[in-house]
C-alpha cells in the first residue's frame, strides 16, 4: 500500500525528546531524569552482564584519538568522578560518554545565558553580529546533543558521532565569526571549555565502538537511497517536475500567479516541526531574497524548475557588513530538508571577501539536481577531493603562482587523484597560509595524476603531504567509501564512478 500522505518523513525515535522552545523548565527537569534512568539502566545491564569483580576499564584509552589528550583526560576524569560518586560500580565508557554530554549541555546553556546578556547591552556592531551568531548556533549544538544523548543509550553510536561531530563544527563556526578582537576577547573564555568537551566526546565515541561504525557505512554503500527517505519522498524525488508525481503544497511565482511571491513567505507558511513533507514548487524566475529554513520548519522540500530557470540571488557578504555566517542567500537548519532544480547564489564576488549561497546544517538532508550554487558551504565540512578533473584554471602561459591548495584550519584535508594538472601549477604544488600553522596536522595528497605540472619531485616535504602509491589508501576518498555516494547519489541523477 502507498504511503499516506501525511506519513512523516522522519518518525521520532522513540528514545529522542526534542527540546520544547515553550517549556524550557520542565524540558531540562525531563532531560535530567531521562538521563538518570539511562545511567540507572546502563548500571543494570553491566551488573548483570559481568562478574562481580569490576573490570579494569583503561579510561585513558578514551582519549587516544583526541587532538587535544590533555583537556580530554580532564572531561574524562571528571565524568568518572561524578559517577563514582553515584555508584561504587566501575562506570562504563557509554556511561562516561554521556557524562560528557551531559556537562556539555549544562555549559551551552550558562553560556547562550551569559552571551545574551552581554549582546543586550553591547554597542559594538561587530561584537553583537558575532554574538548573535554563536548563541543561535549553541542553540542548534544544543538540539544534536540531545539527540547524541538519546542515540548513545540506545546503541545508535553512528549517529551519536555524527551528532556530536555537528556540535563540535558548530563551536568552530562561532569561533569563525569573531571578527574583531573585542569580540573575540569575550567569547572566547566561553567557547574553550564547550570546544574541549565536544572534542572529548567525539574522541570517546570513536574508541568505544570504531568497527561497528565501519560496519554502518559498509552496509549502507549500496542502498539507492538512505534508510530514512520513505517510499513517499523518494518518488518525490524521483519525478521529473511538479505535475508529473509531485504535488505541491504552495506555489511561488515572481508574477503574482502563485500562492506566494517570495520563497521566505511560502517557508513561513509551512507548519512547524512537520511531520508530513511539505513541498513547495517555485515557478521560473530570480527571486532577489534571503531565505531561511529555520529548524522549527521540518520535512520542508524546495523544487524550481531547473537550474537556467529557477535562481534564488543575493548578494549579503563580510566587506558590507554581513558576518559570513549571515551571508548565506538561502541557509537550512531544519530536518529532512530537500532542495531540487534551483540555482542559488551569491552575486558578491571576490572584492566582497567572504559570501556565501547556500549554507546547510540540517540533518537527513537532500539536494537533487540542485543546479548551480556560488559558494556552498555544509557542515560537518567534508574532506575536499578532485577526482578525474583539470587543474587548467589559468592560461598555462600566465606568470601568476598557482597552486593546488593551503590549509586555512587545522586538520585540512584534499587530495588530488586521477586528475589532468597543467604546467602552471607551481612545481611546489601547495602553499602555506601562514607560516608552519597547521601543517602537522594536514593531510594533502596526490594519487596518479597526469599531465606536465603533476610530477611530485619538486613538492612540498611537509609532514602531512603524501605521494600516494596505494590503491588502497586511494580507495578511502572515493565516492564509495568518502561520501558513501552509491546510498544517494544514484537518485540524484549524478554521473559517477564508486571506486578507483
Amino acid at each position: 500500500m502507498a504511503p499516506s500522505a501525511h506519513d512523516p518523513l522522519l518518525p521520532p525515535h522513540p528514545s529522542i525528546k526534542k527540546p520544547s522552545p515553550y517549556s524550557k523548565t520542565i524540558f531540562l527537569f525531563l532531560l535530567s531524569i531521562a538521563s538518570l534512568i539511562s545511567l540507572a539502566a546502563l548500571f543494570f545491564s553491566y551488573k548483570h552482564t559481568t562478574s562481580t569483580t569490576a573490570p579494569t576499564v583503561n579510561f585513558s584509552h578514551l582519549c587516544s584519538r583526541s587532538p587535544d589528550q590533555a583537556s580530554c583526560n580532564v572531561a574524562v576524569s571528571n565524568a568518572v568522578a561524578a559517577l563514582s560518586a553515584l555508584s561504587k560500580t566501575r562506570p562504563v565508557p557509554a556511561q562516561v560518554l554521556l557524562t560528557i554530554i551531559q556537562q556539555s549541555i549544562r555549559e551551552i546553556d550558562a553560556t547562550v545565558s551569559e552571551l545574551t546578556t552581554i549582546h543586550r547591552s553591547a554597542n559594538d556592531r561587530l561584537l553583537r553580529s558575532s554574538l548573535a551568531d554563536c548563541v543561535h548556533l549553541m542553540g542548534l549544538s544544543r538540539d544534536r546533543l540531545v539527540d547524541s544523548a538519546a542515540a548513545v543509550s540506545c546503541g545508535a553510536h553512528a549517529d551519536a558521532q555524527t551528532w556530536l561531530s555537528a556540535a563540535l563544527t558548530n563551536h568552530v563556526t562561532c569561533s569563525d565569526g569573531l571578527d574583531g578582537p573585542l569580540s573575540r576577547s569575550v567569547v572566547k573564555a566561553y567557547l574553550e571549555p564547550l570546544t574541549a568537551l565536544a572534542s572529548a566526546s567525539l574522541a570517546v565515541i570513536t574508541t568505544m565502538n570504531p568497527h561497528e561504525l565501519d560496519k554502518v557505512t559498509r552496509l549502507t554503500r549500496k542502498i539507492p537511497f538512505p534508510e530514512w527517505v520513505t517510499a513517499r519522498d523518494r518518488k518525490l524525488l524521483e519525478a521529473a517536475s511538479v505535475g508529473s508525481g509531485m504535488t505541491a503544497n504552495v506555489t511561488v511565482a515572481a508574477d503574482g500567479s502563485g500562492d506566494f511571491g517570495t520563497v521566505q513567505e511560502a517557508v513561513n507558511s509551512a507548519p512547524n516541526e512537520g511531520k508530513a513533507r511539505y513541498v513547495i514548487y517555485v515557478k521560473a524566475g530570480t527571486y532577489k531574497e534571503n531565505v531561511a529554513v529555520g529548524k522549527s520548519k521540518t520535512n520542508v522540500m524546495i523544487v524550481g524548475d531547473g537550474m537556467n530557470s529557477t535562481v534564488i540571488t543575493g548578494s549579503l557578504n563580510v566587506v558590507d557588513g554581513s558576518t559570513t555566517f549571515n551571508s548565506a542567500t538561502l541557509a537550512a537548519v531544519a530536518d529532512g530538508f530537500i532542495l531540487q532544480d534551483i540555482c542559488v547564489e551569491n552575486t558578491a564576488g571576490p572584492e566582497k571577501h567572504q559570501a556565501v549561497a547556500l549554507r546547510v546544517g540540517a540533518d537527513r538532508k537532500t539536494r537533487s539536481r540542485p543546479g548551480r550554487t556560488d559558494r556552498t558551504k555544509t557542515r560537518p565540512p567534508p574532506s575536499r577531493v578532485a577526482r578525474s578533473c583539470r587543474a587548467d584554471l589559468v592560461p598555462a602561459e600566465s606568470a601568476t603562482p598557482t597552486f593546488l591548495g593551503r590549509p586555512w584550519k587545522q586538520y585540512s584535508r584534499t587530495v588530488f587523484m586521477q586528475s589532468y594538472i597543467d604546467n602552471h601549477v607551481d612545481p611546489a604544488g601547495w602553499l602555506e597560509w601562514d607560516g608552519d600553522f597547521a601543517l602537522n596536522t594536514l593531510y594533502y595528497g596526490e594519487y596518479a595524476n597526469k599531465g606536465p605540472g603533476a610530477g611530485t619531485a619538486g613538492r612540498v616535504n611537509w609532514t602531512g603531504y603524501h605521494v600516494i602509491t596505494d590503491p588502497s589508501v586511494a580507495a578511502e576518498f572515493t565516492v564509495a567509501q568518502l561520501i558513501q555516494g552509491g546510498a544517494w547519489l544514484t537518485s540524484a541523477g549524478v554521473a559517477f564512478t564508486e571506486g578507483l
